[in-house]
C-alpha cells in the first residue's frame, strides 16, 4: 500500500534512501577496515623479508 499524502510519500522515500546510503556506507567501512589489515600484513611481510636478507 502506497501512501497518498505527499508529505508521507516524501518521508517514506527519504527513509528508504537513507537506509540505502547506510548500507553503502557500511560496505565502504568494511572495505577500508579490510584494506588496513591487508596493508599491515604486507608491511609485516616486507619487514620480515628485509630482516632475513640483512641476516644473510
Amino acid at each position: 500500500m502506497h501512501p497518498t499524502d505527499p508529505l508521507e510519500r516524501a518521508l517514506v522515500r527519504s527513509t528508504c534512501s537513507e537506509a540505502y546510503l547506510d548500507d553503502i556506507t557500511a560496505g565502504y567501512v568494511k572495505m577500508l577496515d579490510t584494506s588496513v589489515q591487508v596493508n599491515k600484513l604486507v608491511v609485516h611481510e616486507e619487514w620480515t623479508e628485509s630482516s632475513e636478507m640483512a641476516a644473510k
